[in-house]
């Protein structure tokens, strides 16, 4: 036997918002999720003894109250969950419970109960002959999402939390919206068209194609994130667009609380994760002509004009530097510091002119030939005057990708050597 009775809880002033389950086997029932409330909690226990067939455990999906402080009913039993999970339901209480108190009075429990044992993922269970396998999912909907799930009937029942909102507001305000964005790619790639997808709120179950429904979701989210500008402080003006632009997706007031609720977290977190992508994909992005060609024309100007070295450094490549001169080898960034200022205490009026410049671009690393013609004046005491020298030096760069800032950066630098030319 294989049913699924879903009792629907207070959320958190909603009458019926938030799902817990009860999977009846042939001889013992399964609880999933708990609710927020009291009274909820005690319907959902009532449920699962209505079925006249003992609880053998309570399998929880995340950390968030309202999927846990129903544990209150349940303090019993086996409560089963992620470290990750527990230590996010243990954060939430910490944080919200005096929200809790607030909106749900006496139906709140003043001391919460957590789970009691961890699981971890890809462990299986054989509940009644049924085999329950967990799976991490990671951070998505909150900081730390899981997935229950078991194959009955060559139909496979996932128990995923609050990874789909069937149609209904959802909450960013952990930050992990890019993330969430992943797990949705693997239960597309793990499921089929047949799963049914237990979830948190919405109608329930969910079928398979509501998973694409729920990218074009979370995209719209990142679309309106990506308006704002991240250095700007995040504002409730920037809180009612992004629920306007949610709202041409799904036009409906259902959870547009919930939406609407710790943007001012969940935003810049976002607009991190953003920005750290960005880079990524940056360092791995093809050099370019103009690229070379800019970083070489920021360098010698700079040599030129004995720009300071909080100017220079970032051309240069922080790991793995190497640069070959005629009086010296430096492979650290402390050696470049010293040589640049005697260098510029040296030389004066320097003019560096780039007469060629070729590359060879592989990817984000090309070798890259520069000839340049360098004049410079030197006054050695006691001379009375200045002497002006004209060399032309033949160099060979390797240019890179910097992983901090993902801009072209010298890596190697040799000069082959340093030829008179007349002045």
């Amino acid at each position: 036997m294989f049913k699924v009775h879903d009792v629907r809880g207070r959320f958190p002033v909603l009458p019926s918002h938030v799902h817990g389950y009860v999977v009846e086997l042939d001889t013992m029932c399964l609880v999933v999720d708990a609710t927020a409330a009291i009274s909820s909690a005690k319907q959902l226990r009532q449920t699962a003894e209505a079925t006249g067939k003992p609880i053998r455990a309570v399998l929880m999906t995340h950390g968030h109250p309202d999927h846990f402080t129903g544990l209150v009913a349940f303090a019993d039993l086996p409560i089963m969950a992620s470290a990750g999970t527990l230590a996010f339901a243990r954060a939430e209480d910490a944080s919200k419970w005096e929200s809790g108190k607030m909106y749900l009075g006496d139906d709140f429990p003043d001391a919460r109960v957590f789970p009691n044992q961890l699981v971890s993922d890809g462990q299986t269970f054989d509940f009644d002959g049924v085999t329950f396998t967990f799976n991490d999912l990671g951070p998505g909907e909150s900081d730390s999402d899981s997935m229950w799930w078991c194959e009955v009937d060559g139909v496979r029942h996932a128990f995923i939390g609050d990874v789909i909102s069937n149609h209904v507001h959802a909450f960013f305000g952990d930050g992990h919206a890019l993330h969430w964005l992943t797990i949705i790619d693997r239960l597309e790639r793990e499921c089929d068209e047949t799963t049914q997808f237990y979830i948190g709120h919405g109608d329930s179950p969910a079928s398979y194609a509501m998973l694409s429904w729920q990218r074009g979701y979370i995209n719209t989210f990142l679309k309106s994130v990506k308006k704002l500008d991240p250095a700007v402080p995040f504002t409730e003006a920037n809180t009612q667009q992004i629920l306007a632009d949610m709202s041409s997706y799904l036009n409906t007031d259902e959870l547009l609380f919930l939406l609407g609720y710790e943007l001012e977290k969940g935003v810049p977190r976002v607009q991190q994760a953003l920005g750290e992508l960005k880079l990524r994909e940056s360092v791995n992005q093809q050099l370019t002509e103009t690229e070379i060609q800019a970083l070489a024309r920021e360098w010698f100007e700079g040599l030129n004009d004995h720009r300071p070295l909080v100017e220079m450094l970032p051309l240069l490549a922080s790991d793995g530097l190497e640069m070959v001169f005629p009086e010296a080898t430096l492979t650290t960034m402390v050696e470049f510091e010293r040589w640049y200022q005697g260098v510029t205490r040296t030389f004066f009026d320097q003019d560096h002119i780039i007469t060629a410049l070729t590359s060879h671009i592989e990817g984000a690393k090309a070798q890259v030939d520069v000839t340049v013609i360098w004049k410079a004046s030197q006054w050695i005491a006691p001379a009375a005057t200045s002497t002006r020298t004209a060399f032309e030096a033949k160099q060979s760069w390797t240019v890179t990708r910097s992983p901090q800032t993902g801009k072209a950066v010298i890596s190697q630098y040799t000069v082959h050597g340093l030829e008179p030319v007349v002045n």
